[in-house]
């Protein structure tokens, strides 16, 4: 093949971005090999239409032009990775590492890229590409940063041809919709701060409520009496985030289900720790319920 007998960008080209931040959901190994072929067949289409984009340049000959055709045609084959959370990784060009024989345990991280053997060959991006990354990581009981670490599940999809960017965003939406759980509210951006001020609050004042008679008998000094008020609504929100935490942790973003894979994370590995969430949730409410119905003199 001669030297100048790789793809060309052209001066100037228009396309379009599509992302989508894919939502709460449960897959199972089935899923994901259905996801897989779906890509697969938009991955080819993506490449029929990079080759359909390769005509006879001056002093190339027609061999050198069908050999650069079969050398992009392979190398925008879909790509699969899969990681898993001792750090090591599987990965290919056909859908067998999500076989039930070859999947691995303890997936964290499920990739598919459209371009990915095209951009290490040609160090271009081709006319039409796509990647979707599946987390499946569990979020830290004791994250306790400003924001709680997001699930980072994503699609990017990016082409020249708007019909076919459109087309593969489309289908990826109706996947995810038809698959949904109903947990997905507790991974939004905002899902702690709201919850803080409806819940975590009124349960801090409820504590400093049923505390002030102790404080009274004890007669401290009013400066170290507002101090230990002070410090039991701390201790109480610090504690409702590590609640909120553990429930992300129990009710992951993204689920696999795979019963047949002894070590693999699906729905039913927390289930005793589901309990004591559910356990939990309606302690926080019978307690503010109550306290409620004080405010009000009924209780």
């Amino acid at each position: 093949m001669a030297a100048d007998a790789i793809p060309v960008l052209p001066p100037v080209v228009r396309g379009t971005v599509q992302q989508l931040q894919i939502p709460s959901c449960l897959l199972t190994p089935n899923d994901l090999r259905r996801l897989y072929r779906t890509l697969e067949q938009k991955a080819a289409e993506a490449a029929d239409r990079q080759v359909a984009t390769l005509t006879l340049q001056a002093g190339q000959t027609q061999q050198q032009l069908d050999a650069l055709r079969n050398q992009v045609r392979t190398a925008l084959t879909l790509v699969l990775r899969v990681q898993t959370g001792s750090g090591e990784w599987v990965g290919g060009t056909t859908v067998d590492p999500l076989s039930d024989e070859q999947l691995p345990s303890h997936i964290v991280k499920i990739e598919l890229d459209s371009s990915f053997l095209y951009r290490s060959q040609f160090h271009l991006a081709p006319n039409n590409t796509f990647t979707v990354t599946l987390d499946f990581s569990r979020p830290g009981i004791l994250d306790m940063s400003n924001v709680p670490v997001a699930n980072v599940s994503v699609a990017i999809i990016s082409g020249l041809d708007a019909t076919w960017a459109h087309g593969i965003h489309n289908e990826l939406i109706t996947f995810f919709r038809e698959r949904p759980t109903k947990r997905g509210w507790l991974h939004f951006s905002q899902s702690h701060s709201v919850l803080v001020i409806l819940v975590g609050f009124p349960l801090s004042f409820d504590a400093v409520y049923h505390l002030a008679p102790l404080m009274r008998k004890a007669a401290l000094p009013d400066a170290l009496a507002v101090a230990l008020y002070v410090y039991v609504v701390l201790v109480v929100l610090f504690l409702f985030r590590i609640t909120f935490n553990y429930a992300r942790w129990a009710f992951p973003k993204v689920e696999l289900n795979a019963p047949h894979q002894q070590n693999a994370p699906h729905q039913h590995v927390a289930t005793a720790h589901r309990l004591a969430i559910s356990a939990v949730a309606l302690m926080i409410v019978s307690a503010l319920v109550r306290a409620g119905l004080k405010l009000l003199g009924i209780g």
